[in-house]
């Protein structure tokens, strides 16, 4: 027994450490992007000797891999949580679950929803953003094959996420029918290549992103079918979840956590 509780105190102590050492290696993004990342000034900031830091990341590789996993699993868990409360809102404000009209709008609000709640993502939480986009987006691979594969074991949940509302949405007819996966991908590709426009809205009004944002999700519903009234009706719900939720405490918590 007493050889169990000092094992356990030791792993805990060990998380901790670990924590940390995230922590820092998240400040060090966001200070000077992922090419100023390197094992040697996360060693310099937390006074570690570098040697020491392959106790815990066999590689720069493993430590970026582990960045980004846990900020994918931090995310997803922002999505799913608010996903839940936009739904025990609709059960407690709309006692006719089977109309047709508002099973549609429902649906095509999940998937506003998701995009709501990344949209909150850079304004909130800068850093994890920060690594989640660059990720993403950028054109040069970021990891070696292994650590990569271990970041997607991850990163496909949240995506399955997404094609989980896709199919609901076809399924109450609220768009046409259609690859549920490829709609996934198309999607959130597309809205985050509107994020680099944000930067130009100062020189270019005409870039409002909040506008290209909203001409773009509508413009890709309705490309997948969905009606105007029911997305008209679906942004109402939006805006109600939206000034009732407590999903950006979520995101609070994070950083309160101190955790990336």
């Amino acid at each position: 027994m007493i050889q169990k509780i000092s094992s356990q105190r030791i792993e805990r102590k060990r998380e901790q450490r670990l924590h940390a050492l995230l922590q820092s290696a998240l400040e060090l993004v966001m200070q000077d992007g992922l090419a100023g990342l390197t094992m040697q000034k996360l060693a310099e900031r937390q006074d570690y000797a570098v040697g020491a830091l392959y106790r815990y990341f066999k590689s720069k590789d493993a430590l970026l891999a582990a960045l980004q996993r846990q900020v994918i699993s931090d995310f997803a868990q922002v999505i799913h949580s608010a996903d839940l409360n936009f739904k025990q809102q609709e059960v407690t404000q709309n006692p006719d679950p089977l109309d047709q009209p508002e099973k549609c709008s429902e649906a095509l609000a999940r998937l506003l929803l998701a995009s709501e709640v990344y949209f909150q993502l850079p304004k909130i939480c800068p850093q994890r953003f920060r690594l989640l986009y660059e990720m993403t987006i950028s054109p040069e691979p970021l990891l070696g094959l292994q650590e990569g594969f271990l970041v997607m074991q991850v990163a496909l949940p949240l995506f399955k996420q997404l094609e989980d509302r896709f199919e609901q949405a076809a399924q109450v007819k609220a768009i046409g029918a259609g690859s549920a996966s490829q709609r996934a991908i198309l999607y959130w590709s597309s809205l985050q290549g509107l994020l680099p426009l944000e930067k130009l809205t100062r020189f270019v009004p005409l870039y409002d992103l909040a506008k290209l944002r909203l001409e773009l999700e509508n413009t890709l519903l309705l490309g997948m079918g969905a009606h105007s009234e029911d997305i008209k009706a679906a942004r109402n719900k939006l805006k109600k979840c939206v000034a009732q939720s407590e999903f950006l405490t979520l995101f609070e918590s994070l950083i309160e956590r101190k955790l990336p």
